[in-house]
């Protein structure tokens, strides 16, 4: 603990010899700490959070795939349920 401490009070003398090289470290500290701060504000909410829905985990996408032989088919096709399985469209 005692080097510790020598330690930090030799990284202060040095930093208060060289004002231009604190003022550095510090504004890109400033810019790193920023950027990261409003970087997770944007992501967290868009892709960490929980969806604001009942049962989120019930929520399935519905889509066609098209076909090489032709034109899509006017039928709907089955949605994914949660498991994987596919179920009829009533």
């Amino acid at each position: 603990m005692d080097a510790l401490l020598t330690n930090v009070r030799y990284s202060i003398r040095m930093l208060l010899k060289k004002p231009g090289l604190t003022a550095v470290i510090l504004i890109t500290l400033a810019l790193g700490i920023g950027a990261n701060t409003t970087i997770f504000s944007v992501v967290y909410p868009a892709l960490l959070a929980p969806l604001p829905y009942p049962q989120p985990e019930r929520l399935f996408t519905l889509g066609q795939e098209a076909s090489k032989a032709g034109p899509l088919p006017q039928t709907p096709i089955p949605a994914q349920t949660g498991d994987g399985s596919r179920e009829k469209l009533s």
